[in-house]
C-alpha cells in the first residue's frame, strides 16, 4: 500500500505527534511505502529517507509565535496544493493528522483523486482549557473541521473521549480509538538517583511533564505542593514559567524547573529518579507523558480530564482526581508519597498496562489494521 501520511511538522521537530508518526511509520515502513509531507524547517532537506519513511518537506513560513488563542508554532506551506495535486494521484491513501492546518487542501484533493482518506484526532474539540479558546476550536470545527472529518472514510482518535467528543454525529465513516504508544525499552522501571543528586533533593520528588501553558494546569500543582513534604520538578518549556516559579516561590513550594533538552535516555532517567507522576491537566486527549511515566513503573496521579481517566483505571495503576481540584491533587499526592506498598502496587500495574496496550508495536499494528479496514 502506498501512504501518504501528512502532518505540519516532522522529525527533527521534536513532539508528540511527531515521535508518533516517526515511531509508527517507521514500523509500517516494513510492510508499505511510506511518505510523510511536512513543513521544509531550517536546516533540513527538502526531500530525506528517514529508517524506511520517506520524506517529502514543503517550503514554509513558520510563526513560533501567534495570538491567542492560536497555539505556535503554525506553519504556512504556499507550495502544498500544487504538491498535492501533481503527487495524489501516486497514493493509495491520504492519512492527515492536523485538521487545523489541512482541512481545506486535503478533503477536495482526496476527493477529486478518489483516494481513501483518513483522519487522526490528536486534538479533542476544545473543552475547559479557557473561553476563548474553547469557543475559538469549537467554531473552527463547526464552520470547517466537520465538512473534513465527513468526507473521510474512516477516522482514529487518540483516546474515546478525544474521537467521540470531536466527530460529527452524521458520520458514517469507519470510527476506531487507536491510543498513543511508549518505547517500553526505553521507559522502563530502573531506580536512579542521578536527578536528586543534579538538583539537591533529599527526599521525596514529585514530576511533571508539560508544556507550561494554560491548558496543562501546573498552578493547580503548584498550589497543591504547598502541604506536601517533597520536592516539585516541572520539566517543560512554555510561556507560564515566570508566573510559576513567582507562584511557588510565594506559597514556599520547593520547585525545580527543568528546560534543558533531553534525548529519551536522558528523560527516561528524569522518571527513575521520581517516586510519583502528576499530570494536572484541563484538557489532555492522550499524553504522551504520562505513558513514560506509566512505563517507567511510576504510580501516576491524574486528572479527569481527556482520556487519561482510561489510560489509568483509578485505585489500580494510580489515582484519578477532578481537573482544576488542588486539594484533590494534594490529597492523592500524599496518599501514594505515604504508602509506600500502594506506590508500588500502582506502579507495577501502570508498567503492565503498558506492555498490554500502549507499546509502539501495539499502536503500529492498529494501524495496519485500520489501513486495511478503509
Amino acid at each position: 500500500m502506498e501512504l501518504l501520511i501528512a502532518n505540519p511538522f516532522f522529525h527533527p521537530y521534536q513532539g508528540g505527534t511527531e515521535k508518533m508518526l516517526f515511531e509508527v511509520g517507521r514500523r509500517l515502513a516494513k510492510k508499505h511505502s511510506v511518505t510523510v509531507l511536512t513543513a521544509r524547517l531550517k536546516g533540513t532537506a527538502s526531500r530525506d529517507h528517514l529508517d524506511g519513511i520517506n520524506v517529502v518537506r514543503i517550503p514554509s513560513i513558520v510563526f513560533y509565535s501567534a495570538p491567542h488563542p492560536i497555539p505556535p508554532p503554525v506553519p504556512v506551506m504556499p507550495g502544498v496544493e500544487r504538491w498535492l495535486a501533481s503527487e495524489a494521484s501516486n497514493f493509495d491513501l491520504v492519512h492527515i493528522n492536523n485538521r487545523f492546518i489541512f482541512s481545506p487542501q486535503f478533503g477536495s484533493i482526496a476527493a477529486k483523486n478518489r483516494k481513501k482518506l483518513c483522519l487522526t484526532i490528536h486534538n479533542a474539540r476544545p473543552q475547559g482549557i479557557d473561553p476563548l479558546s474553547d469557543a475559538f476550536g469549537s467554531l473552527f470545527d463547526d464552520l470547517i473541521g466537520k465538512n473534513l472529518m465527513r468526507r473521510c472514510d474512516g477516522i482514529a482518535g487518540v483516546s474515546d473521549s478525544a474521537l467521540y467528543s470531536t466527530i460529527p454525529d452524521d458520520f458514517r465513516g469507519i470510527k476506531t480509538t487507536i491510543y498513543n504508544g511508549v518505547d517500553h525499552w526505553t521507559f522502563a522501571p530502573r531506580r536512579s538517583g542521578e536527578w536528586k543528586e543534579k538538583l539537591d533533593i533529599e527526599g521525596k520528588m514529585v514530576l511533571t511533564n508539560v508544556r507550561l501553558i494554560q491548558q496543562k494546569g501546573v498552578p493547580y500543582l503548584v498550589e497543591a505542593m504547598k502541604s506536601i513534604d517533597a520536592d516539585l520538578v516541572v520539566f517543560g518549556r512554555g510561556p507560564l514559567r515566570p508566573n510559576l516559579e513567582r507562584q511557588a516561590k510565594s506559597l514556599g513550594v520547593k520547585a525545580h524547573f527543568v528546560n534543558e533538552r533531553l534525548d529519551d535516555r536522558g528523560l527516561a532517567s528524569l522518571y527513575n529518579s521520581a517516586d510519583c507522576f502528576v499530570m494536572p491537566s484541563l484538557y489532555d486527549p492522550c499524553p504522551l507523558a504520562l505513558l513514560e511515566g506509566m512505563g517507567s513503573g511510576l504510580p501516576c496521579v491524574v486528572t479527569d480530564a481527556g482520556g487519561m481517566k482510561e489510560l489509568v483505571i483509578h485505585g489500580k495503576s494510580g489515582i484519578v482526581v477532578p481537573a482544576a481540584d488542588s486539594r484533590a491533587l494534594s490529597g492523592a499526592i500524599k496518599k501514594v508519597l505515604g504508602n509506600r506498598k500502594l506506590a508500588t502496587s500502582f506502579g507495577r500495574e501502570a508498567r503492565h498496562r503498558v506492555l498490554k496496550y500502549f507499546t509502539w508495536e501495539k499502536v503500529a499494528q492498529d494501524y495496519g489494521r485500520f489501513y486495511g479496514a478503509l
